[in-house]
């Protein structure tokens, strides 16, 4: 039988996607501080009934929409790496690492595998202050290590695109490192958890989020800007 081949042309509207997601954000954050808010004025703080809107909680719908969001990043990524292995491009094995880094980080948000090493972590290190949450130490190194192995392909990149990665890595490192450490310092001077660690906390994800959203879009852009006349080619036998 003839093989027939059909060609479907990518039509992407980054402005669209990038406004559903910042929506949800919204959405979730607002969830977060009122439902945080009646919990400690309200009611019993020891009494979370809320804690699936809680940003600072893991297994509820702000972990299951990060989780959704850092893999559409993966996804992303290895579009791009597809693309540009086709293309013989010398910088495909970078978005190649990035995707999976993207993978990496989706299955970590869901099964909270770092928040998992904090205890032996604070032992082994003697951490106290902004190091309670002793993670930030390892995470730190790694973010490092891949802004130094990524300098000069972050460099190659089209200006706006730049600008774009480099915004959407300092959201969210700000929140994950800078954020974290805070209120891990506020945490370790103040024993209990109240409404002020609450708001230091929903900061920290809200910025992550704004981060990986902003990521997002600049991926779309660059799909938009470099491949405007990439098609998908569907073989029918």
């Amino acid at each position: 039988m003839e093989k027939k081949e059909e060609f479907i042309t990518l039509n992407i509207n980054s402005s669209k996607i990038v406004i559903i997601l910042l929506s949800i954000v919204t959405v979730l954050v607002l969830a977060s501080v009122i439902t945080q808010s009646i919990r400690f004025h309200f009611v019993d703080p020891e009494l979370n009934r809320f804690s699936c809107f809680n940003l600072d909680e893991e297994a509820n719908i702000p972990t299951y929409f990060s989780t959704m969001i850092l893999f559409f990043s993966a996804i992303l990524l290895g579009i791009i790496s597809l693309f540009k292995k086709k293309e013989h491009d010398p910088y495909c094995i970078h978005w190649t690492i990035l995707s999976l880094i993207f993978v990496v980080m989706s299955v970590d948000e869901a099964a909270a595998v770092h928040e998992k090493t904090i205890g032996p972590l604070r032992t082994l290190l003697s951490t106290g202050g902004f190091f309670h949450y002793a993670w930030i130490i390892p995470g730190a190194i790694f973010f490092s290590v891949v802004a130094i192995m990524f300098f000069k392909f972050w460099l190659h990149l089209e200006y706006r695109i730049r600008i774009l990665f480099f915004l959407a890595a300092a959201c969210y490192i700000f929140g994950a490192i800078g954020l974290e450490g805070i209120g891990g310092y506020y945490v370790d001077a103040n024993i209990e958890i109240d409404f002020t660690y609450i708001l230091i906390t929903t900061a920290e994800e809200t910025l992550e989020l704004i981060g990986i959203v902003l990521f997002i879009y600049a991926l779309l852009r660059y799909l938009v800007l470099s491949f405007q006349k990439a098609c998908i080619r569907l073989t029918f036998l």
